[in-house]
């Protein structure tokens, strides 16, 4: 999933940032591999503990030299794992824009309202005449209950209805 906290103004602050860490590193494990090159017999006494000591000191640039590589290389996959999350967030966001693009201009175009029949009532909803028809007071003011229910003392209603669903007792609740 994309970061939807990706800021591209901060990233072309840090984008420099991986290639110069990993030509950093790069030229560290070069100079640690020519240190551990370096650590020739001739160079150190012959002494026996001398030896040991050159050796130590030779495996320890080795070893700073395959730290460094591996780090080079696992930094250049990071760098690449980030440009491929951008260019995915980039192409995620070109396609959710178009989307919700052509959601506005279907919601904004009259011909598009019009063929989706713009002021139907919902499904199931019953329509002014009907509610009419059927003695229960019409609700114009938005609220669920007349002025008679507010006032009356209950009479056995269960609890708040949920939208769509009847509470024993009690009206409809449409959501218009």
């Amino acid at each position: 999933m994309a970061d939807v906290a990706f800021n591209s103004s901060d990233h072309k602050l840090t984008a420099s940032d991986v290639p110069q860490s990993e030509e950093g590193l790069q030229k560290s494990s070069q100079a640690v591999g020519n240190l551990a090159k370096g650590q020739t017999t001739q160079d150190w006494t012959p002494e026996p503990a001398a030896q040991l000591l050159r050796k130590a000191v030779a495996e320890f640039f080795s070893a700073c030299d395959e730290a460094f590589s591996k780090e080079k290389d696992a930094l250049k996959e990071f760098g690449t794992n980030v440009d491929l999350a951008i260019a995915e967030f980039a192409r995620v966001n070109q396609s959710t824009g178009d989307e919700l693009k052509s959601i506005q201009d279907s919601i904004t175009n009259p011909e598009i309202r019009e063929k989706l029949g713009k002021g139907l009532p919902q499904a199931g909803a019953p329509t002014a005449q009907e509610a009419d028809e059927s003695g229960a007071p019409a609700q114009t003011d938005g609220s669920d209950t007349s002025t008679t229910e507010a006032t009356e003392a209950p009479t056995g209603a269960a609890g708040p209805s949920h939208f769509g669903q009847s509470a024993p007792g009690g009206p409809t609740i449409t959501g218009q």
